[in-house]
């Protein structure tokens, strides 16, 4: 029925299926993407601004929605990430984007989804955390998210830090480990499949432990690692 009533969309469309299976793939299993993402042919890449602009609207919903609010907002934040990486495709396809261009505006994307997976993932587990100001704790970007190259289906390498101490000096563990949880929260909000699919998938190993050991490394542990490889 879209179709029938826009027919200036069928030529996009059959762009999209003809010459890129991974966007054609993307479309087919969220075939609702259609319709937002045609509407304007020469919507052009967002800036950081109005993306987030975009990611607010999609993941804040009615007080009165029927869906509990954590299932709206991960379904809101996969359909931003899916929108908004079809959209980066097209413009590729239609070679009015550059390449490196195209990989910037992917890594945008995937800048606002981590950090909103993390603003998420803390409102989530507030009364597990250490108190603000007690420890700190950031989420690294490595690989091609660090160099602002990512591509069409990049999993997302990251490295978790924290820093909390006991008032002897040593590491505090119940800090460690709530940082554990804060970690895993991330990376299930990211890559658990919802009714809209998932966002990324999230690669840690390139901790010092690798696979092996905590999710979350200790700063000292971190700086330590590399000043001795």
């Amino acid at each position: 029925e879209l179709l029938l009533d826009r027919p200036e969309l069928v030529p996009r469309l059959t762009r999209c299926f003809g010459s890129s299976k991974f966007l054609s793939d993307y479309v087919a299993r969220h075939p609702r993407l259609i319709e937002p993402l045609f509407h304007d042919p020469e919507l052009l890449l967002l800036d950081r601004n109005a993306l987030r602009e975009q990611l607010s609207l999609l993941t804040t919903h009615p007080d009165d929605d029927e869906r509990d609010p954590a299932d709206a907002h991960l379904d809101g934040l996969r359909l931003f990430h899916h929108a908004q990486t079809v959209n980066v495709g097209l413009l590729d396809l239609a070679g009015m984007v550059e390449p490196a261009e195209a990989q910037a505006a992917l890594t945008d994307i995937a800048e606002l989804c981590l950090e909103d997976a993390l603003a998420f993932s803390r409102e989530q587990l507030a009364s597990r955390l250490p108190a603000p100001g007690t420890g700190g704790y950031a989420v690294i970007a490595m690989g091609k998210l660090a160099t602002r190259e990512l591509t069409y289906g990049s999993d997302l390498d990251v490295v978790f830090l924290f820093d909390a101490r006991r008032d002897d000096g040593e590491i505090d563990l119940a800090a460690q480990e709530a940082f554990v949880r804060l970690s895993q929260r991330v990376i299930s909000t990211l890559q658990t499949a919802t009714a809209e699919g998932a966002c990324y998938q999230i690669d840690a190993r390139l901790r010092p432990s690798g696979n092996q050991g905590t999710l979350v490394t200790s700063i000292d542990s971190f700086r330590s690692y590399h000043d001795t490889i």
